[in-house]
């Protein structure tokens, strides 16, 4: 019938013949067209998994990599604060990711969770081997969904925007995160204010009294209220996850390719993420947002 789908297919059909049980011959013909099944639609964008706010800064952190203009960058930022920093780098491996994350460190301590995706410079041995040495936890997102590791996603977004606009008027981008980190945010304070209880002197004029240390005491309490208000706006606006068990038949999508068929082998500890393995044994791990359910084994 074309592969008009399945509401395309009922009204074609219902158009031109009739025979008893139609609707459902029908039915079960489209949802088992491997063709219609490759080419399926993305699932519908998930609802938020809400996260527990940080309770004090540089607690929890995340990292990630970009590329503009030709050139590498690394980002990471504290959920706590807001804060974030950048860096140029040559090659994007684990030696490099590591010795950037020991000079962030070394300034604000170590983290008690840091957080990546599933890059390499993030999984290898070396990485895992730092992670055990300097004694933080790891947490790992789910493969090609950016939207997983929000706290780094986030930032990346600010970052790149950043280095973007210096760019085009070819002005001093740590001038301008300088100034960025410095911007209040909410009823929060600014990144700075959160992160080092104090503001740092800029080229605007401020007086002695501004600059001296001042905490900032309402930010785990007010981060859940924005964490709360966004989750209850995503429920609303976005479907709720799929849940999968172990020996459920799923279609599985692979970056931006096709749907095919796979078997769910274990569930993560990471929220909404599985081990599948497909007809060829090949094993992956997804988030939910690239698995649905089929009704036919293949």
């Amino acid at each position: 019938l074309g592969h008009k789908g399945l509401m395309g297919s009922l009204k074609i059909g219902r158009d031109h013949v009739f025979w008893p049980g139609m609707n459902a011959d029908i039915e079960n013909y489209v949802r088992n067209c491997k063709t219609c099944i490759r080419f399926q639609k993305d699932n519908v964008e998930e609802n938020i998994n809400l996260q527990e706010a940080p309770t004090r800064p540089w607690k929890v952190i995340g990292s990630d990599y970009f590329q503009l203009h030709g050139k590498s960058f690394l980002v990471t930022a504290d959920a706590y604060s807001g804060f974030y920093d950048f860096s140029e780098v040559k090659t994007a491996n684990s030696t490099t990711t590591i010795n950037e994350l020991k000079k962030l460190f070394a300034v604000h301590g170590i983290p008690d969770v840091f957080c990546s995706d599933g890059g390499t410079p993030f999984t290898s041995r070396e990485f895992r081997e730092f992670a055990k040495a300097w004694s933080f936890q790891h947490r790992i997102s789910s493969p090609h969904f950016p939207r997983s590791n929000g706290l780094a996603e986030r930032y990346v977004q600010e970052a790149k925007l950043l280095l973007k606009k210096c760019f085009e008027e070819k002005s001093d981008p740590y001038l301008s995160l300088l100034h960025q980190r410095n911007t209040p945010r909410n009823d929060m304070g600014s990144p700075v204010q959160r992160l080092m209880s104090r503001r740092t002197k800029t080229l605007i004029p401020t007086t002695e009294s501004l600059l001296l240390p001042q905490i900032i005491s309402n930010v785990t309490e007010s981060l859940k209220n924005q964490k709360e208000k966004e989750k209850r706006y995503s429920d609303r606006t976005k479907t709720r996850p799929t849940e999968f068990n172990v020996g459920d038949h799923v279609l599985l999508r692979i970056a931006q390719r096709n749907w095919k068929p796979a078997i769910v082998i274990d569930k993560c500890i990471e929220p909404r993420s599985y081990l599948v393995e497909d007809t060829r044994g090949q094993v992956y791990r997804r988030n939910s947002w690239y698995l649905k359910h089929s009704k036919h084994h293949t």
